[in-house]
């Protein structure tokens, strides 16, 4: 299941509380698999969700859950779990009620209001959660996908900036997000994320192509126990199955898969 993805990333060893991790995606690689098993680690530590989809969406989240052992279904039932679908948002029109969340039309407002009022509702929705429940954890899915909206890049470093403040300020909240990168401006987003983040996980394809033995590469470095210099980077390679993903040493794919 989960276990080798939260043994490499070391999950096991040490809580993600009030730490940002990042996630990026070279050379059309998916991270989704990362965040259905932090959220498989955070789930079993009675952790709380919301879920900011962009690349994909919540039902993809629940079915993958499924398969992990969990089910978000019934933690939204319970006050345990919220979500921000942007492309619902886009799609939907917003009818006359004083809800926070119903004001917010992003058809209707100038690249920067997308921010401030994504991150208003981002910080509506933590807050509520936070009412019942200790630890939250925000999860993000490939916010490149904010460029595709014509948003600039330095609205987006607003956005960071805003999502570091609340980490700063709300005790046990955790952030995973996801960075695809397929562009100079996404690659400058990536790298902005990077310089703030606790973890720095890396995903890409073989260099020398494809294989029936391994899915892809993950680089996985994290910051130090003094929060100042880097550790040694890591370097495995995976391999996802329908209900499994193994996590080896380079060079050991016929030994594992």
């Amino acid at each position: 299941m989960a276990s080798e993805v939260i043994a490499a990333l070391e999950l096991d060893k040490s809580d993600i509380n009030n730490k940002l991790l990042i996630i990026t995606e070279r050379n059309d690689a998916n991270s989704s698999f990362i965040l259905s098993c932090v959220m498989s680690e955070r789930y079993n530590k009675d952790s709380a969700f919301l879920i900011v989809t962009l690349a994909n969406t919540f039902r993809h989240y629940h079915n993958v859950g499924m398969k992990l052992g969990y089910n978000l279904d019934k933690l939204s039932k319970i006050k345990k779990l919220d979500t921000i679908e942007i492309l619902q948002h886009l799609s939907e029109s917003i009818c006359n009620s004083s809800n926070l969340e119903d004001h917010i039309n992003f058809l209707d407002v100038n690249k920067t209001d997308i921010i401030k009022n994504l991150t208003n509702l981002i910080r509506f929705k933590l807050n509520e959660l936070f009412r019942t429940n200790t630890n939250v954890c925000l999860i993000i899915d490939d916010i490149s996908y904010l460029l595709d909206l014509n948003i600039p890049v330095r609205d987006i470093y607003i956005f960071k900036q805003n999502l570091k403040n609340m980490l700063n300020v709300m005790e046990n909240l955790s952030i995973v997000l996801s960075v695809a990168v397929k562009s100079q401006e996404d690659l400058i987003i990536a790298n902005s994320f990077r310089h703030i983040g606790d973890s720095v996980i890396e995903l890409s394809g073989l260099k020398t192509g494809k294989s029936d033995l391994v899915t892809g590469v993950m680089h996985i470095r994290r910051l130090n126990e003094d929060l100042k210099s880097w550790g040694a980077q890591n370097i495995y390679h995976y391999k996802l199955l329908d209900r499994q993903i193994r996590i080896f040493a380079p060079g050991t794919a016929n030994t594992i898969v």
